[in-house]
């Protein structure tokens, strides 16, 4: 294994200092025939780098598997059990591995700490166009909580800027008590494309969330790690929780539509955050008995 790095390393190394790639870029690279050889040695498929903001120059291999990108490979029942109680924060990176220890500005650091340390789920979230825009995180990014758990899933966004971090009821959050003062949000759909912490969710991801953001601007994000990395390219919608991947663009417009009706469709359906295993399991078995959709 050291030598498949220090394979990957070298090209990286190669294409910064020719300069074929700026930051930012989304550009991709073929890789040479020889380094894809020796690579594929190792069992990772060597396809391509990529360059983007939050991982630099990034080799694209795939680690996870014939058929864990296509659907090949079953997800249902894969949702994070312990993720209830969420906090969002608007973010345009770039985003460290794990997003607590990304550096956020002001009190918000302190905020996702905190939230992490009570049991929150904290996702960083931007929208797919962050590139154009040339946003800074500031104290007035946008900040939203949600609960998805039980009969009654919530979405809201506070009101201003996060002065102080006790200022929020975290606790009250993690036990879905949705704050007094913040105002009614969302539906949010969610696309990881975390190229930091798996190159997968950036390579599929990404494009993903781009395509759906001209179907529904508003309601589009692309967030941080959302749990599977080999079930890339992952959506969650909120405030239901309910998981789908791996979604190219057909499924997830499914799964959004099914969504937008009240529903849950079968089709790539990884299952419903904040529930067990056993759970989804009794919930997928019941879609599949039912035609494939259920109410949401």
């Amino acid at each position: 294994m050291d030598r498949f790095y220090a394979i990957a390393a070298a090209i990286a190394a190669a294409m910064r200092k020719l300069g074929s790639l700026s930051h930012g870029s989304d550009c991709a690279i073929a890789v040479p025939q020889s380094r894809a050889a020796e690579a594929a040695a190792y069992g990772f498929r060597v396809t391509e780098l990529v360059q983007g903001l939050d991982g630099g120059v990034l080799p694209a291999w795939c680690e996870h598997g014939p058929g864990a990108h296509d659907g090949g490979v079953a997800a249902h029942a894969t949702a994070p059990v312990a993720s209830r109680g969420w906090l969002l924060i608007e973010h345009p990176g770039p985003w460290a591995e794990r997003a607590v220890e990304t550096e956020l500005p002001g009190p918000l650091g302190e905020l996702a700490v905190e939230a992490d340390r009570v049991g929150i789920r904290v996702q960083l979230i931007r929208r797919p166009d962050y590139r154009e825009a040339k946003g800074a995180a500031g104290e007035a990014a946008g900040v939203y909580v949600a609960w998805t758990s039980g009969p009654e899933p919530w979405v809201r966004a506070l009101g201003g800027p996060v002065r102080d971090c006790t200022a929020l009821d975290l606790v009250g959050v993690a036990e879905g008590v949705a704050p007094p003062e913040a105002a009614s949000a969302g539906p949010m759909y969610l696309v990881c494309a975390h190229a930091r912490r798996d190159r997968c969710c950036g390579r599929f991801g990404a494009p993903l969330a781009r395509e759906l953001a001209a179907r529904y601007p508003d309601r589009v994000w692309e967030t941080t790690h959302l749990g599977g990395h080999k079930h890339a390219a992952n959506m969650a919608l909120l405030p239901h929780g309910l998981y789908y991947g791996p979604v190219d663009l057909p499924a997830a417009l499914g799964a959004i539509e099914a969504y937008e009706r009240g529903e849950v469709t079968a089709h790539r359906y990884r299952g419903r955050a904040g529930r067990d295993e056993a759970w989804q399991e009794a919930e997928f078995t019941a879609l599949m008995a039912d035609g494939g959709r259920g109410p949401a």
